[in-house]
C-alpha cells in the first residue's frame, strides 16, 4: 500500500530588474555597471535626485516624492546644465 502526505510548497514573488529607461533620452540600461561598458567590482556610478514636499506626521508620510533615473551620459549632461544655470556644484570625495 502506498501512503501519501500533502506537501505544500510556498511560491514567492520576487522583483527582478529587467531594465532601466533614462527619463531624459529614453536609452535603456540594465545596471549601474553598464554605464561605461565596464563591469568591475571597484567601479560604481551613483546618481540620486530626490525631492519631497508636504507634511510628515508621526504615523505617516504625506509628502509627494519626485525622483528620476538618468543614464550616465545624461547625468553629466544634467550636471553641465545645472552649472550653466548658476547652481553651485562642488566636487568632493566625501559621502553625505
Amino acid at each position: 500500500m502506498a501512503y501519501f502526505y500533502v506537501k505544500k510548497s510556498v511560491t514567492r514573488e520576487e522583483k527582478v530588474l529587467e531594465k532601466i529607461v533614462c527619463d531624459w533620452c529614453g536609452k535603456e540600461f540594465k545596471s549601474e555597471e553598464e554605464f561605461n561598458g565596464e563591469k568591475g567590482i571597484w567601479t560604481q556610478n551613483e546618481f540620486e535626485f530626490h525631492l519631497a514636499e508636504g507634511n510628515v506626521y508621526p504615523e505617516s508620510d504625506a509628502r509627494v516624492h519626485y525622483r528620476t533615473e538618468l543614464c550616465h551620459e545624461c547625468r553629466f549632461k544634467l550636471l553641465r546644465e545645472m552649472k550653466k544655470l548658476g547652481i553651485n556644484i562642488f566636487e568632493t570625495d566625501e559621502e553625505w
